[in-house]
């Protein structure tokens, strides 16, 4: 990896600089390992609905966390918690409005979750704000590498969660409901 001088694409848009806080939104499997590797590079704000799931994003790494509420748009629209990059893994519009309260100017928007509801944007504000949007779903073979050498200088964590092929369906229904207690693996 390039001196860790950006975060892996499959999780957010590069060049992410050293000393940048990145909010991470939505903390399951893809989203702790992104507050592993955002850590590493700068502050990370992890915001989620389950405490739990902050508890684990607090261990690999996460400066501040925060809990996912009504009170959480104004929040982030204050100083300290105003970030560099915002990477939404969590598969609901609802975090639209609290990543618009927390993107610096000329800061970048990640989607990552497939979010299948429109979402707001002005157009005005994106011109005033140099805001960059961008979808990610994949990396390639180049910036795989990159994770793995990131991976065995210092090993990403998460929890694997075995399950069987009759397990599929259980493990499917947990992950849409948010409820997935780690990373599942079909294990035979």
């Amino acid at each position: 990896m390039r001196r860790g001088h950006r975060l892996w694409r499959g999780q957010t848009l590069g060049p992410a600089r050293r000393g940048e806080t990145c909010a991470i939104f939505g903390c399951g499997g893809l989203g702790l390992y992104a507050v592993q590797i955002a850590a590493r590079l700068g502050a990370v704000i992890a915001i989620d609905r389950d405490p739990a799931k902050l508890e684990l994003a607090r261990r690999y790494g996460a400066a501040e966390t925060l809990l996912a509420d009504g009170t959480l748009t104004e929040t982030l629209g204050t100083e300290p918690y105003r970030s560099h990059v915002c990477i939404n893994f969590a598969p609901t519009a609802a975090t639209w409005a609290p990543i618009i309260a927390a993107i610096r100017p000329r800061g970048r928007i990640v989607a990552a979750a497939l979010v299948p509801d429109p979402v707001p944007i002005s157009q005005e504000w994106l011109t005033a704000t140099g805001v960059v949007i961008a979808g990610n779903k994949r990396g390639n073979a180049r910036e795989m590498r990159e994770v793995v050498e990131l991976h065995a200088a210092k090993p990403l964590e998460n929890d694997i969660v075995p399950i069987t092929l009759d397990g599929v369906s259980g493990a499917l229904h947990e992950l849409d409901q948010g409820k997935a207690a780690g990373r599942f693996v079909i294990a035979y």
